[in-house]
């Protein structure tokens, strides 16, 4: 079986005695051909490959400050409030002015980061507070 292929897709089936037209290329289906992927088939006109799509970007979460601030435990709110610092003043600062709070910003990772160095939250309790 020849397959017609175009801009490294293929474009249709071909009969033996088709003859390429401008850049399409006419060249034998790979051994393991399945008439069912198709669509997922790449030709770089030496080697086959399946085309993966791309796994698009997760719609970063945004929290109200309120929000944001129930992802701890009391007993994390506590100590962060009993531990201030200029940083963490800062960034309980910057959660007050917030009018939304999105879990993927440089600050808001920053400053957990910070507070799991410091020891007022577990590491693995980040991830948890920025899923």
């Amino acid at each position: 079986m020849n397959l017609i292929i175009l801009d490294s897709k293929i474009v249709c089936l071909a009969t033996d005695d088709y003859v390429a037209i401008g850049t399409e290329l006419v060249v034998p289906a790979p051994p393991d051909f399945d008439i069912q992927r198709v669509a997922d088939y790449r030709y770089d006109g030496t080697d086959w490959s399946f085309y993966v799509p791309p796994v698009p970007e997760p719609a970063p979460v945004l929290l109200t400050p309120l929000q944001f601030l129930r992802r701890f435990t009391l007993a994390e709110r506590i100590a962060v409030r009993n531990a201030m610092n200029p940083i963490i003043m800062d960034f309980l600062n910057l959660i007050a002015l917030a009018q939304d709070i999105q879990t993927t910003d440089p600050d808001t990772q920053q400053g957990i980061g910070y507070l799991a160095q410091q020891g007022l939250i577990a590491p693995e309790r980040v991830a948890e507070i920025l899923a």
